[in-house]
């Protein structure tokens, strides 16, 4: 973990920003023994957050959405990976059945939204 002190530096980010960045809830750092704590995923988050502001002009409720579906798109992968988990413990006979249901469920054509 980082503090706040080497998160600023390490970023070479102003502390006014980061509190913008804290308030938003772009970044949620840690609180250990009342300091805020920082792990290797904020600062890669923040790292991200900068370059959407600065080098692609995103305003605040772009970063906001983009961090948002990042944000959901990152729990459907645990979700899956959880179920992929589950799936691979149970009986072969049950997997089978599961495989050929999802086989199934994504060979079917896409129903058209005329009908």
């Amino acid at each position: 973990m980082t503090s706040t002190e080497e998160f600023l530096i390490t970023l070479r980010l102003a502390p006014a920003t980061l509190a913008l960045w804290i308030e938003n809830g772009w970044l949620k750092p840690l609180e250990v023994s009342g300091a805020r704590q920082f792990q290797p995923a904020d600062l890669a988050r923040a790292r991200l957050i900068r370059t959407l502001a600065e080098d692609f002009a995103v305003n605040e409720a772009g970063i906001d959405l983009f961090l948002h579906l990042l944000d959901q798109m990152h729990d459907l992968h645990r979700a899956l990976h959880g179920l992929a988990v589950v799936a691979q413990n149970l009986p072969p006979e049950t997997r089978e059945v599961l495989r050929l249901q999802l086989a199934a469920h994504f060979q079917r054509p896409e129903e058209s939204s005329d009908g």
